[in-house]
């Protein structure tokens, strides 16, 4: 192999090296355990939902909780009273909500932890394309999400489905371009990533836009000195390439290199094995079940199904 090919070749071989070693880390580790506490306080709770859904009923005090509907949810907390609420949890359009959702998010709050990201999975069988787009979301809640808590570090947040403090929210969202998961994470407040109870949406969860590539370098400069490493990570995650590219940047110097050297083209089928052995761990049980029929790739299908199984072993 020509020296200059060598050089390219380890070079982005141990970037990329990288990159997989920790999505192997964060798939590793992304099972999330059930909260379980004493029950100390009763936090009062604000349920921002869009206007024209019912808010089921909760098996929750119904004194310490209140909907509002809202069009835009950043105004619309801003006019609740911090004085009568603790916290407010902001949901998008639903199909259904389960009963034990405040209950849990409460065992969660006296847990300690302030902001949460609720679990979203989209009821929907309809083409292959939406069912595809439906695993890339659970494989980056299983990565961004559930990995990053495995590791203690806060989850990615959603622009929906997600709970935090009312009077700080209303201190610090100030315009509707800011970014809600860069103020938390920027005033050290932890995002916890509950699996369970899980929401099932209409459609698939919004992100908060990304920083841009040049202001993620800068703020990686920044905060490497200080070893803030909830900022040291998101800047690196900006700049890695995402799991689709990596796949594709795999596969081309995998199979280009199998023609040039079959020797040096060895390390990079093993990288692009690793990177799907990844995947496949932060994937949920339920989604990695083997199926026959089509139908039962729906997603919510399948974790109904694995939920039924469990508690009719239960009941035995």
């Amino acid at each position: 192999m020509a020296p200059i090919v060598d050089w390219i070749d380890s070079i982005l071989f141990f970037f990329l090296f990288l990159e997989v070693a920790y999505l192997l880390l964060l798939g590793s580790v992304m099972k999330s355990t059930v909260l379980k506490c004493r029950i100390d306080k009763y936090f009062r709770y604000a349920v921002l939902i869009p206007k024209g859904y019912p808010f089921p009923e909760q098996d929750y005090k119904q004194e310490h909780y209140q909907f509002f509907y809202y069009d835009n949810w950043r105004t619309k907390i801003k006019e609740i009273k911090t004085d009568d609420f603790d916290t407010a949890i902001v949901l998008g359009s639903f199909v259904s909500i389960p009963k034990d959702l405040l209950s849990t998010v409460n065992i969660a709050n006296n847990s300690g932890f302030k902001a949460l990201q609720l679990h979203t999975i989209l009821n929907s069988n309809r083409t292959y394309r939406l069912r595809r787009k439906a695993r890339s979301e659970e494989l980056r809640n299983g990565l961004l999400k559930s990995g990053r808590c495995g590791i203690g570090l806060s989850s990615a947040l959603d622009k929906y489905n997600f709970v935090v403090p009312l009077k700080w929210t209303q201190e610090h969202l100030k315009t509707d371009k800011t970014n809600l998961e860069w103020a938390l994470t920027s005033h050290h407040i932890f995002i916890k990533y509950l699996m369970e109870p899980m929401i099932v949406a209409e459609n698939f969860p919004e992100h908060f836009k990304q920083r841009s590539l040049k202001k993620s370098m800068r703020r990686l400069f920044k905060f490497l000195p200080t070893g803030n490493l909830e900022e040291i990570e998101r800047s690196l995650h900006r700049l890695l390439p995402s799991c689709k590219f990596l796949i594709i940047i795999l596969l081309a110097f995998s199979i280009g290199l199998s023609f040039y050297s079959l020797y040096w083209s060895i390390k990079w089928w093993l990288l692009l094995y690793f990177s799907f052995f990844a995947f496949s761990l932060a994937m949920p049980d339920y989604v990695m079940e083997p199926h026959k029929k089509r139908k039962s790739l729906n997603l919510y299908k399948l974790w109904k199904n694995r939920q039924s199984k469990e508690k009719l072993k239960a009941s035995v």
